[in-house]
């Protein structure tokens, strides 16, 4: 009896600790989407990042160049941007590829709390930057069409292949 009481504990505990990573998206992308409800009082910057660290020059987002930017103004846009990345974290299969190669930058300040994505659609990976801690997070590449539009939208470079 007292064996399979540990069994069932300890695949209890095994199930928790699988649970954990997605339960941290889970509260990445309902930030995401709180934001993405009032963005009258958000300030969006989309970047488009040069992927190379090692020809990073100039201005730099989390050590990666920045080839373009705009803030983004339209009420629309801002919601599109932070809804569709709070889907592509919904829509991850909780795995990423090891390139990470972000071309693709998020600065956003909202309630006086400043919180930077440096998204990777290439390798399905994001780091957020948020108090001084760095979070990664899995990330699908749903966004992509979004992300790519708003850079032709607003002028902005696109980012090197």
């Amino acid at each position: 009896m007292k064996k399979i009481q540990y069994s069932v504990s300890l695949a209890l505990l095994l199930l928790i600790v699988a649970c954990a990573p997605h339960r941290k998206q889970s509260v990445q992308a309902a930030t995401l989407r709180t934001v993405g409800q009032d963005p009258r009082h958000a300030q969006v910057i989309l970047y488009s990042l040069n992927p190379n660290r090692s020809k990073a020059s100039g201005a730099l987002f989390h050590g990666y160049g920045i080839v373009g930017e705009s803030t983004i103004a339209s009420h629309t846009d801002k919601r599109a941007l932070l809804d569709t990345l709070a889907t592509g974290i919904d829509n991850s299969q909780g795995s990423s590829h090891v390139c990470f190669k972000p071309r693709h930058g998020l600065h956003v300040v909202y309630n006086n709390q400043t919180t930077d994505y440096l998204i990777c659609l290439q390798c399905l990976h994001m780091k957020v930057f948020q108090n001084g801690h760095v979070k990664n997070v899995t990330i699908s590449n749903s966004p992509g069409p979004v992300y790519y539009g708003m850079l032709t939208k607003y002028h902005i470079p696109a980012p090197p292949k």
